[in-house]
């Protein structure tokens, strides 16, 4: 709890969850040519979990309208802190027509992350599909995080992100 008290009053994180999409996009800078909103009706939480209906109806994800050609760039305002070497784990809920490898990338201090999927071709009972990060080892210091979405062509699309997840493990 020393370590992260240390990090969080100098403003560095070692991990982040959910992007803080619960309660609006306030910790990304977001620039792109497409509309973000903040969707109550479609989210990747379960409909009988108690804690996102009773505290404070957190059951939100982003909705992003992108016209063929479209991309926004989500850039997380809170950098994230490793005090050692560390392994980057992480995983993004989409749902998207189509492929979601195609329509997102991440990248962390500056380097794109290889995402895979959880189970490929497969999505939940609501449309929702599970990328993972291929794990990959920092080295100390302080990293960004962000992510595009893109609509590479054909029609207008509708992109949902929800549980977005980046998380550091120490590598022993």
């Amino acid at each position: 709890s020393e370590i992260a008290f240390s990090d969080i009053r100098t403003g560095n994180y070692n991990f982040l969850v959910n992007g803080a999409f619960e309660y609006t996009t306030y910790s990304w800078d977001i620039s792109g040519d497409g509309k973000i909103k903040c969707a109550y009706d479609i989210h990747c939480d379960d409909p009988d979990n108690y804690m996102v209906h009773s505290h404070a109806n957190q059951g939100i994800s982003i909705k992003i309208d992108l016209e063929a050609g479209q991309k926004m760039k989500f850039v997380q305002k809170r950098k994230i802190g490793a005090k050692e070497k560390n392994l980057v784990n992480g995983q993004i809920m989409v749902r998207c027509e189509g492929d979601p490898l195609k329509h997102v990338k991440a990248y962390f201090g500056g380097k794109e992350i290889e995402l895979k999927w959880a189970n490929e071709g497969l999505n939940d009972k609501n449309g929702w599909h599970e990328l993972r990060f291929k794990s990959f080892e920092i080295e100390p210091g302080t990293y960004d995080f962000r992510m595009e979405v893109a609509n590479p062509g054909g029609s207008a699309k509708n992109i949902y992100v929800d549980d977005l997840k980046v998380q550091l493990k120490r590598n022993y």
